[in-house]
């Protein structure tokens, strides 16, 4: 990748979907001139929609390393950079805050939140934690609409 910038990162990502039988054509994993891969691109400009596309049709795996150096992940940089929306978009793609690794040791998000001795990044942090995975909480909103929707109909049958 030679572009160092969004609207040609995205205009990468576009000529990728554009022609999705050539696989090897565009790969969305390798670096620049420079080592800055196109995740790590997106985290640093809290572009959570290309980080979206990357995750969902650019076939980028954002557990692995996005460094030139192979340490940090998505997360890692998400927290050393405080970016709360490139933290929430990873949790909306289903995965696990709590578990996934920010770097080759294994180590995970909160640990270096209290390594900055940010309160609020952590707080934040440990609540979106707390809401446990997009599924878990997509099966809560599920059930209240399908509760809700029961009652109205037993309503009906009451009133009818």
């Amino acid at each position: 990748m030679a572009a160092y910038d969004i609207p040609s990162l995205r205009k990468l990502i576009s000529l990728k979907l554009q022609n999705p039988q050539n696989e090897t054509s565009i790969d969305l994993t390798i670096p620049n001139n420079l080592g800055i891969t196109p995740t790590f691109l997106a985290c640093r400009n809290d572009d959570c929609h290309t980080l979206k596309l990357l995750a969902n049709r650019g076939g980028v795996d954002l557990t692995e390393p996005c460094d030139v150096t192979q340490f940090g992940t998505i997360l890692f940089y998400a927290v050393y950079f405080r970016k709360r929306k490139i933290i929430e978009a990873l949790w909306e793609l289903g995965y696990d805050l709590e578990r996934m690794p920010c770097d080759k040791f294994g180590r995970g998000a909160l640990y270096y939140a209290e390594r900055r001795d940010d309160g609020e990044l952590l707080a934040f942090l440990r609540e979106v934690i707390g809401r446990g995975s997009v599924w878990d909480f997509m099966a809560v909103l599920i059930g209240k609409v399908v509760r809700g929707f029961l009652v109205r109909k037993r309503m009906r049958v009451v009133r009818g």
